[in-house]
């Protein structure tokens, strides 16, 4: 299963409703065959604008940022589910790469001729 990262903004919330609140978000990926991987609390901070979400003008927010693996089919329902989400003012989510597990080896540099006319080089 690919690897996404979600990035949120939450509304200023206090310490209990900001728990309760990353608790149904991963509840929701868990629900949609989703396995949470990492769950990092950014903190709360000025938006860089005013944000409208739910009717409401926003200009603080709490930065939450969680890595989960899942189908692909995951990430439509879960877009749509935090954009239903009051406490939800902004979520992104996106793919992650693998990292690549070869190891390339350097020869060194290498001497590499230059043309010998510009029709070489078309």
């Amino acid at each position: 299963m690919p690897r996404y990262e979600m990035a949120l903004i939450f509304r200023a919330l206090n310490r209990s409703e900001t728990i309760s609140a990353m608790k149904r978000v991963g509840e929701s990926v868990i629900e949609r065959g989703g396995q949470i991987r990492t769950i990092e609390n950014l903190g709360e901070k000025d938006l860089p604008f005013k944000m409208v979400a739910h009717s409401q003008g926003y200009r603080r927010g709490r930065y939450i940022v969680m890595e989960f693996d899942g189908k692909p089919s995951i990430v439509s329902s879960m877009v749509e589910y935090l954009r239903r989400d009051v406490d939800v003012i902004r979520p992104a989510i996106t793919k992650l790469r693998p990292f690549l597990n070869k190891t390339m080896e350097c020869d060194g540099p290498k001497k590499i001729a230059p043309p010998r006319s510009l029709s070489d080089t078309m």
